[in-house]
């Protein structure tokens, strides 16, 4: 796997998007309100070194690593306070397909309608 894909729910009210991603050597984090994301990437990081110990009884060396917080105007952004769970899953959605994260707010009612049919046919759409 290139990537781990970690869906956030920060503050009891938001929804925000965390990545390991291995081909780049990053820790990633997407928030639609572009919020800062505290001390997600730091606890991500220390449950791959983590993990990694525990499963395969060696450390794994993330030093040289990134991190990478992406800023305004790099991936949509929301206008509203409600639509950030369908931002956090359509860019998973997206990074696990390799496509550009190009939707953007005006996008919302049509990627709504689509989530819907897709799990109502239990099935992602192509």
């Amino acid at each position: 796997m290139d990537l781990v894909i970690v869906p956030i729910h920060c503050h009891g009210n938001h929804w925000t998007l965390a990545v390991i991603n291995f081909s780049a050597r990053r820790f990633e984090y997407y928030d639609s309100l572009r919020g800062g994301p505290d001390m997600v990437l730091v606890h991500l990081r220390r449950w791959l070194e983590d993990e990694h110990l525990a499963k395969k009884e060696q450390p794994y060396d993330t030093a040289e690593w990134t991190d990478i917080v992406w800023a305004r105007g790099e991936t949509p952004q929301q206008r509203n306070g409600s639509d950030c769970g369908v931002f956090m899953s359509r860019t998973a959605d997206y990074l696990s397909r390799g496509a550009i994260i190009d939707f953007s707010q005006e996008d919302m009612p049509f990627l709504r309608r689509r989530m819907v049919f897709e799990i109502l046919q239990t099935s992602l759409l192509p």
